[in-house]
């Protein structure tokens, strides 16, 4: 679509021949009110996110450089994207993190006080600005114009990881920084994402139980706004198998916590042969309403004793998981949905990627590159009428609904969960699997 300072002198004369002088005012004034919405709009695009790279050099320069800046212009900026890498120049000299520069970010919260979101990243998305390697390496004198033929080919830029000094490469930065915006009282923060987006490590589990109980304490108090929690972990070196400090932090973190995000890095062959996941059982996550875990192991029972805590789950969804506790998968599962139906009243959406041939012996798992999988989907309360339920055969998008799951899961009370399970999936083996055409698509559309 043309802009309106496009059109033609002699155009705009013929318009105005035909409108009134209030009209021609109307237009002009509506003009210039939208291009100042699209203006704001645009600024706080721009200043949106600020990406951090944790060496003492660069927030020393940052701090610089946004004291000059409007405050207004500051107040803009929602989201810390703090990379856990950071672009090397060689041959210029290493800079590393320790303590003492996270004490740096108390000046960073007092100048961005408009802060909501502080996220981590292993793997940075795009490569560093001419202005970010300006507050890196400030001695070369780095130009717009001149990035990237010049300095970077020349100097051969790459990616490492931040350490501390004397502690190795072991992902320590982001509970440190955790820590130091908890001293420091910044209590605007409303959400917290480890984000894994290229599949490398993530957070060494184990290092939750290495945490000192003055860390863990703090935490209940440091984030008071805390909404949304999104996590990236691993579980290298867990000796523990319940990996307990991931446990107390989660609840010291959680206690206001409304949307958590559980991920593991891997894959769900990866995911079967190494531990299993325990989500916190002491007091829970009382506030929590929606809950997504990926490619984890997963005991039915400790499940089920932490969302007793979180009677207001609204949306569960487990994708990529497998199910311990109990003799059969399937077994696992059915105690899964009955908990779902029974206890989580007010539960509305519902998602469970079941990775095993469930229409079978219900324990077969098939080695191929993608598990032979199905995707079971309840939207509504479960025992309203309005509830839809619906079970997508992913190997070929076949459906098959469930009329009413609630009476399905429900039946025969007085069998043992063992009986009511295989009464469950045979039942469910049983329906038809519909597969809409494309050409059937094609015509209706």
């Amino acid at each position: 679509m043309a802009s309106i300072t496009l059109i033609p002198t002699e155009l705009l004369h013929l318009i105005a021949k035909n409108l009134r002088s209030r009209d021609l005012h109307s237009l002009r004034r509506t003009c210039h009110n939208l291009n100042a919405k699209l203006r704001e709009l645009h600024l706080d695009a721009i200043y949106h996110t600020q990406r951090i790279f944790l060496v003492p050099v660069f927030l020393q320069n940052l701090i610089k450089f946004s004291k000059r800046r409007s405050a207004r212009h500051n107040g803009r900026t929602r989201e810390l994207k703090i990379c856990l890498q950071m672009p090397y120049l060689s041959p210029v000299p290493l800079e590393y993190s320790s303590k003492q520069h996270f004490d740096l970010f108390k000046t960073i919260f007092s100048i961005f006080w408009n802060v909501r979101t502080v996220s981590f990243e292993n793997s940075p998305r795009r490569d560093p600005s001419y202005q970010e390697l300006n507050f890196l390496y400030p001695t070369l004198g780095i130009k717009r114009g001149v990035l990237p033929s010049a300095v970077i080919r020349n100097l051969q830029m790459g990616w490492m990881y931040l350490s501390a000094e004397g502690r190795g490469v072991d992902n320590w930065i982001w509970s440190d920084t955790l820590e130091s915006m908890a001293l420091a009282g910044f209590t605007n923060i409303t959400t917290i994402g480890f984000r894994n987006n290229y599949g490398v490590q993530g957070i060494n589990i184990s290092q939750f139980d290495r945490m000192s109980s003055d860390s863990l304490s703090l935490l209940k108090s440091g984030f008071p706004s805390l909404r949304r929690l999104e996590l990236y972990v691993n579980f290298n070196n867990c000796n523990d198998n319940p990996c307990a400090g991931f446990r107390i932090w989660l609840e010291n973190i959680g206690q206001k916590l409304e949307e958590l995000s559980l991920s593991n890095t891997g894959n769900v062959y990866w995911a079967r042969e190494h531990h299993m996941l325990f989500l916190p059982t002491s007091v829970g996550l009382p506030k929590l309403q929606r809950l997504e875990i990926d490619l984890m192991t997963l005991d039915v029972s400790n499940l089920q004793s932490s969302l007793r805590h979180s009677r207001g789950l609204r949306i569960l969804k487990i994708s990529g998981c497998w199910f311990r506790g109990t003799s059969t998968s399937r077994l696992s599962t059915f105690q899964l949905l009955k908990f779902a139906c029974e206890e989580l009243r007010n539960l509305r959406k519902f998602e469970l990627q079941l990775l095993h041939d469930y229409v079978g012996s219900g324990n077969v798992l098939h080695h191929s590159s993608k598990p032979s999988s199905m995707l079971l989907e309840v939207d509504g309360y479960w025992a309203s009428e309005d509830c839809t339920a619906r079970l997508t055969r992913l190997s070929d998008d076949g459906v098959a609904i469930l009329d009413d799951i609630n009476a399905e899961i429900r039946r025969r009370p007085d069998l043992l969960d063992e009986e009511r399970a295989h009464i469950f999936w045979e039942s469910v083996s049983k329906r038809d699997f519909s597969i809409e055409s494309s050409d059937e698509s094609d015509d209706s559309s």
